[in-house]
């Protein structure tokens, strides 16, 4: 419940600044664009918290699962960097897209983000799986929460200097939401409390059973 409030606050929060930028319908125009542009390109990586949740059950098949992850995350990352080279750039966002040079050009430096994101999306994904797999979800429900207000703090930069390109803003508080959620995850992840009925990375996956 607490992750899916927070998935549409995170939204919400983004469009609310967006709008008091100085060209808030071009901002939020352009940012309608980039949401579902990450959305189509990114979104597969989501489901590796599903991979994680369901394969990891012992040490090998986790660092077996680690490399996967490494890989599939690498290459979601190369074809973001794609978008650094200006001739796809134009394709994608002109050719494919249709899009007019005026929102083409206030979506292109937000492009260039894509990198980032790809890596943060997917590495906070893949841990939120593992303490799915192990039945801990307290940290998701708390990164969860510390996501938004990252995303609100983020976003509140629109407050200090209405003249910011509203896509790279957008996708900023993206990337500082989801990487504020890698690092809460990962943190549970690697240093599991001593008290829990499943410890992550134990030798059997799951700990005692019985429990």
């Amino acid at each position: 419940m607490l992750v899916q409030a927070s998935e549409n606050g995170v939204a919400f929060a983004i469009n609310f600044f967006l709008g008091r930028l100085a060209k808030p319908d071009l901002s939020l125009a352009a940012f309608g664009v980039m949401d579902g542009l990450w959305k189509l390109l990114l979104s597969p990586l989501r489901n590796l918290a599903q991979t994680a949740q369901t394969l990891v059950r012992t040490r090998e098949e986790l660092r077996t699962l680690l490399r996967f992850v490494a890989q599939v995350v690498g290459g979601f990352m190369a074809v973001g960097a794609l978008f650094y080279v200006p001739p796809v750039r134009v394709w994608g966002l002109q050719g494919a897209l249709g899009l007019t040079p005026g929102i083409a050009g206030t979506i292109a430096p937000a492009l260039l983000l894509f990198v980032l994101l790809g890596f943060v999306l997917g590495t906070s994904a893949f841990a939120r799986g593992l303490l799915l797999g192990i039945r801990i979800t307290g940290p998701i429900a708390r990164a969860a929460g510390v996501r938004l207000v990252v995303v609100m703090a983020v976003g509140s930069l629109a407050l200090l200097d209405a003249g910011r390109n509203g896509p790279v803003l957008g996708v900023l508080a993206l990337i500082g939401g989801f990487g504020s959620e890698m690092v809460v995850l990962g943190w549970r992840v690697i240093h599991p409390a001593l008290d829990d009925p499943y410890a992550p990375l134990a030798p059997s996956g799951r700990g005692d059973e019985s429990a």
